[in-house]
């Protein structure tokens, strides 16, 4: 089992059929790089929408390469990763099986405010942005830094 980011760094530890669970949009990235180095690639998601995360402009045409390159299952939840590959409850209820010789979890993100107390006492003035209030994308993220910015 492999988390997102170390495929990054280790791709030879990929194997050539890949289950990742989590459709959000790093889910949906990181199958769309797998399936463009000639992988086979399954996608689980849990909601009714890949990549619900994502702006719609930018989550069109990501879904569109996802038709094209990679195999997906909505509202599928994920109950067991075995050796041989994932278990899951299908949207009509049914236990399915899916092969893999990787199983990759890109399933949620959580917020740093932990990490950012330990900062609040370095400045006279102190704001949590980005993913220290909530894991979010870029854009969300830069939104509330310039909202911070502009309260100085």
């Amino acid at each position: 089992v492999l988390t997102a980011p170390p495929v990054y760094h280790a791709p030879e530890a990929v194997g050539r059929r890949v289950v990742i669970v989590g459709g959000g949009q790093v889910g949906c990235e990181t199958a769309l790089c797998l399936a463009e180095q000639g992988r086979a690639v399954t996608l689980l998601e849990m909601g009714s929408r890949l990549a619900p995360d994502a702006i719609d402009t930018y989550r069109t045409p990501l879904i569109d390469h996802l038709d094209a390159q990679t195999t997906y299952y909505t509202g599928s939840r994920c109950t067991a990763i075995t050796p041989d590959g994932v278990r899951y409850e299908a949207q009509d209820g049914s236990a399915q099986t899916l092969e893999a010789d990787t199983v990759i979890l890109a399933a949620g993100m959580r917020g740093k405010s932990a990490e950012a107390e330990a900062f609040r006492d370095s400045a006279f003035d102190f704001c949590a942005i980005g993913d220290c209030v909530r894991a979010r994308n870029v854009k969300q993220a830069i939104h509330t830094a310039f909202d911070a910015a502009s309260r100085l």
